[in-house]
């Protein structure tokens, strides 16, 4: 007859939770012998006393808790207004790289055309314009 107990089924019905799943801690031996406990068992005073032991202590571990979540949130927070304030914005320094280059190389090509029909001056004027556009472009940015 004692044969036919399954040993992974606890007395009251429930499966046996592997040794994995089991809870490492001081109270872990506990597990078990709570799920065989009768209502009749429950209700002694050194059950009544572990019962509140445990929910003491939980109680302590969630204040603990409690403080990384509130340290999380400040600095997820800070992360977010950091990466708001120095992510960069790439079609805006796009922009001003392209500007720049073009200004500058129209300012620098100037000279060369400079006999040219006023092509020069013309030239100059419009790199000087688009150089001033590249830099506001980064000023309105920030």
């Amino acid at each position: 007859m004692a044969g036919d107990i399954d040993p992974t089924i606890e007395p009251d019905g429930s499966p046996e939770l592997p040794l994995a799943q089991v809870a490492k801690g001081k109270r872990s031996a506990y597990l078990g012998a709570f799920r065989a406990l009768t209502e009749k068992e429950i209700t002694t005073p050194a059950v009544a006393m572990t019962l509140i032991e445990r929910v003491e202590q939980l109680e302590a571990e969630k204040a603990q808790l409690g403080i990384y979540k509130d340290k999380y949130h400040e600095i997820d927070k800070e992360l977010a207004v950091l990466r708001a304030n120095h992510g960069g914005n790439l079609g805006n320094d796009l922009v001003f790289g392209v500007t720049l280059s073009a200004g500058f190389a129209a300012i620098g090509y100037a000279p060369s055309v400079w006999d040219q029909k006023g092509a020069g001056g013309v030239l100059l004027a419009i790199g000087i314009v688009v150089v001033l556009v590249g830099i506001a472009a980064r000023a309105v940015r920030k």
